[in-house]
């Protein structure tokens, strides 16, 4: 937590210097600031706190030992940390419960308006019922703009949500007392009217009609009971199953359906894209980091990576291609004029190959190649195991087993896949920094000859 208060107070001085600079520029008045945060704080932490939070969405066990281990680290850029859960939910006091869930500490959030120009009474609190959804229509409101029915000649979905701007010069203006519903991970809630069901779920368990059909529901007179104290679901039997309805009318409203309790294991389920399906993907130097949801899936698959280069006389190192980074991902680079690659398995262990031969000057090819040996234990937060290959043209040059790889992500955000350096945090500890080739790459086409072969299993409980 002494971490957490660390990142907030270094927040709070990053808004402060946008704040001082709109005042010296004499536009701090007529801007709008809209502050808030984006759930009820995380409890992926646990019973012990997580060092590495990629070790969660990679299903992998944390003991108090690895916590105990990072413990020093902690914060830093070695660590991609998060609390133990108690302080989680002491975090969302006075609410219950946490982040992926549908209580409102996991939903409710402050959110501060400051407006100087249309808000006289500044420090004021509202105590309207408001959403996330409503904040884009609210800056549409003010602005006097409406959202495009089209654009480029698409249909646009409509505006969801609507404007809280009336409540900038009246407290007590009158908006939407909902219905809103919520969902994470088949927990649901629905916000009607100072009214408030919520139906817990299983982390993990798999949405069945006969476990639906045994599923209950919470009731909370919030405009009474703020943090959903006291629950009176057996006083007022109508009011839950009228509400549970309308949970079900806006669900079918608004595409909820159909309900998946999987959570993690979720990132299995292939996603739509822009891009055509296909089995190569080619990637070439020069061009930003291309984000994990778009770049090939080599995940729990056998695979190869093979780039055409030019190497100069005097040799060249750095970055061919290069996925995630310290806390889970791979790399395959040049250095010391040998062929290397490396899997990161989320931090805890690092497989590597390097060529017993060094790279010849001029047009080469280089090449990697995992054959899958074994199906992944997800249940434990174990990707494929297989053997690598390194190829220098024709010529096999390493081999190893890799008895353990990632199994579901190597990213949360950021760090995806780059062609010629590495973004952020190495993937490898054979180097530093971007490491940059310093040759010619020509392209790195990445082949996934067999479909992804992992399957659902069992998920850490809250």
């Amino acid at each position: 937590m002494e971490v957490v208060a660390g990142f907030l107070g270094f927040i709070d001085d990053q808004v402060g210097r946008l704040v001082a600079t709109l005042e010296e520029l004499g536009e701090l008045d007529n801007t709008l600031i809209v502050l808030a945060s984006d759930n009820g704080a995380s409890i992926e932490g646990g019973e012990n706190g997580i060092p590495n939070e990629v070790l969660f969405f990679n299903n992998v066990p944390v003991t108090l030992e690895m916590t105990a281990a990072a413990l020093d680290d902690w914060g830093g850029p070695n660590t991609f940390s998060a609390v133990v859960g108690g302080w989680s939910w002491a975090g969302n006091t006075p609410f219950r419960r946490w982040k992926r869930d549908a209580t409102r500490g996991g939903v409710s959030v402050p959110l501060i308006i400051h407006w100087p120009e249309r808000i006289r009474d500044g420090g004021a609190i509202r105590p309207q019922f408001t959403h996330a959804i409503d904040v884009v229509p609210t800056v549409l409101d003010v602005l006097g703009m409406e959202s495009p029915a089209a654009i480029n000649g698409i249909t646009q979905a409509p505006m969801e949500g609507s404007s809280f701007a009336a409540t900038f010069a009246d407290a007590g203006a009158k908006l939407r007392g909902g219905p809103q519903y919520f969902e994470m991970a088949a927990r649901r809630a629905i916000y009607h009217d100072g009214w408030r069901a919520y139906s817990p779920w299983e982390f993990g368990k798999e949405v069945t009609t006969e476990s639906l059909a045994g599923s209950t529901w919470m009731l909370f007179n919030v405009a009474e009971d703020f943090s959903e104290c006291t629950d009176v679901a057996s006083k007022f039997p109508d009011k839950v199953a009228e509400l549970e309805r309308l949970w079900w009318i806006e669900a079918a409203r608004f595409n909820v359906l159909p309900l998946d309790g999987r959570s993690i294991l979720r990132q299995l389920e292939p996603r739509p894209t822009l891009g055509q399906p296909r089995a190569t993907y080619t990637y070439r130097p020069g061009a930003g980091e291309v984000p994990s949801s778009v770049a090939v899936n080599v995940l729990n698959r056998s695979h190869s990576i093979t780039a055409e280069v030019v190497i100069p006389e005097q040799g060249a190192e750095g970055v061919l291609l290069a996925q995630g980074g310290r806390f889970a991902g791979y790399s395959f680079y040049v250095k010391d004029k040998k062929l290397h690659y490396s899997h990161n398995y989320v931090g805890l262990q690092e497989s590597v190959l390097e060529s017993n031969a060094e790279i010849p000057p001029g047009k080469t090819t280089l090449r990697y190649d995992f054959e899958v040996t074994g199906p992944p234990d997800l249940a434990t937060g174990k990707g494929t195991p297989g053997i690598g290959r390194l190829f220098i043209g024709p010529r096999k040059v390493a081999e190893a087993k890799i008895p353990v790889t990632v199994p579901l992500m190597f990213s949360l955000s950021g760090e995806g896949l780059c062609c010629g350096w590495d973004s952020l945090s190495p993937a490898s500890s054979g180097y530093r920094g971007e490491f940059r080739f310093t040759g010619t790459i020509e392209k790195v086409d990445v082949t996934c000859r067999v479909p992804n072969v992992a399957q659902p299993a069992a998920e850490p409980a809250d």
